[in-house]
């Protein structure tokens, strides 16, 4: 039986965001993780933006726009989340590439509806590694 994975994690740093930016939008020609076949990056996509963007320009922006306290901020607070979603490699094996689409619209209307539309940065597919997996902020 197939199961469902949401992983979400805090990040607290620019550095931190410019690393999973990199990762995700595969800004970089080589990676440790050998299950990350750049061949195949062209099949990635992203569920709320045409192009890349700058995550840390954008998570500023958002953070600006939407603070309302009259302190400052701390400079070691939580920025923002960086979150994935996937399933079992069976659960994929079993599925047609418009099912595996299906699978991450879903997802991103569940994390539309949980955390606000307009605070889903990214939501980027990777079906370039071994499993299909959504990355969200």
């Amino acid at each position: 039986m197939s199961y469902s994975i949401i992983r979400v994690a805090k990040v607290k740093s620019n550095t931190n965001t410019t690393g999973l930016q990199k990762h995700i939008q595969r800004e970089n020609k080589n990676y440790e993780n050998i299950d990350i076949d750049l061949e195949q990056s062209h099949l990635n996509y992203d569920l709320v933006n045409d192009n890349p963007i700058d995550y840390n320009l954008a998570i500023d922006k958002k953070i600006e726009e939407n603070y309302t306290g009259k302190r400052k901020i701390r400079t070691d607070a939580v920025k923002h989340i960086d979150g994935l979603i996937t399933s079992d490699s069976e659960f994929f094996n079993n599925q047609s590439p418009e099912d595996t689409k299906q699978f991450f619209e879903h997802a991103k209307i569940f994390l539309e509806q949980e955390y606000g539309k307009d605070n889903l940065l990214y939501a980027t597919v990777h079906l370039d590694e071994k499993t299909p997996h959504m990355h969200y902020v």
